[in-house]
């Protein structure tokens, strides 16, 4: 089965775009391990709030989802869906 990373950029709780992406990643599922990454779960706030070495670490951490989704052969074609 081959993956997909959904990243879900929806700021809103209940926006339209999620209204629509939320049936379209449901029907996905049947045929794709699907991976969702979150960006309104705080993980990218505003940068100059942080020291140098918070905003490292967090660079990091989108390297790692970076890597991992090129090591896994998944493409880096995308589709936005709003």
């Amino acid at each position: 089965m081959k993956n997909l990373i959904y990243i879900n950029a929806c700021m809103r709780t209940g926006s339209r775009t999620q209204r629509i992406a939320t049936p379209i990643i449901e029907e996905l599922r049947k045929r794709y391990n699907v991976e969702t990454i979150d960006l309104t779960k705080n993980l990218y706030p505003v940068a100059d709030n942080y020291t140098p070495e918070e905003i490292e670490e967090r660079v990091s951490y989108y390297n790692t989802v970076h890597r991992r989704a090129h090591n896994s052969g998944i493409q880096r074609n995308s589709v936005r869906l709003g």
